[in-house]
């Protein structure tokens, strides 16, 4: 620690991780043309939520893409990655899972999470983001690689729209979908 005329600084470095998190945090708010759309939901639990994700995913393919090169691409699998406090590792084919496979799964990958242990197979492949916490509200951060981020607070879904990809429209009636799925 240092002492300055701030008192004493301690310098914490951060991890790889954490540095190249910022760094795709900043790339993607200086490269990427985004807008949100908020709405009420009703409080579900995370693999509640993320079933009905996945299951308006399904149903709206055009949120499950991405712009790349000036081409519109859409993916055919459901793959849907859930943010953890260190790593975001995905639910595979989450369309074709119920709230509580999903569940059991979240558990897992939790637990690996917790030990360092994920690889790079389970971080790899999302074709949609969700960020849930314990707040009345989160403004996700859309990242390049996706149409669209959903941040989940108590009782409020934020969607994080690619402009070039979804119009406000499109976003609003995702989250009408999301939300009719959750009660």
């Amino acid at each position: 620690m240092a002492d300055t005329a701030k008192g004493q600084v301690e310098v914490v470095e951060l991890s790889r991780a954490e540095q190249g998190a910022v760094r795709r945090v900043a790339e993607a708010r200086a490269t990427v043309p985004a807008f949100t759309v908020a709405d009420d939901a009703p409080a579900a639990d995370l693999p509640a939520l993320l079933a009905a994700v996945a299951a308006a995913l399904r149903d709206q393919p055009e949120v499950n893409g991405a712009y790349r090169d000036g081409r519109l691409e859409r993916y055919g699998r459901v793959n849907v990655a859930v943010a953890l406090p260190t790593a975001a590792p995905v639910l595979y084919d989450a369309d074709t899972k119920d709230a509580a496979a999903i569940a059991a799964e979240l558990d897992t990958l939790r637990r690996r999470e917790a030990a360092g242990e994920l690889t790079a197979a389970e971080l790899a492949g999302a074709t949609f983001l969700v960020s849930a916490v314990d707040a009345k509200r989160l403004e996700p951060v859309l990242l390049p690689g996706f149409a669209a981020t959903l941040g989940a607070g108590r009782g409020e879904l934020t969607l994080a729209c690619d402009a070039r990809v979804l119009g406000a429209s499109a976003a609003a009636s995702f989250l009408a979908r999301v939300r009719s799925r959750l009660g």
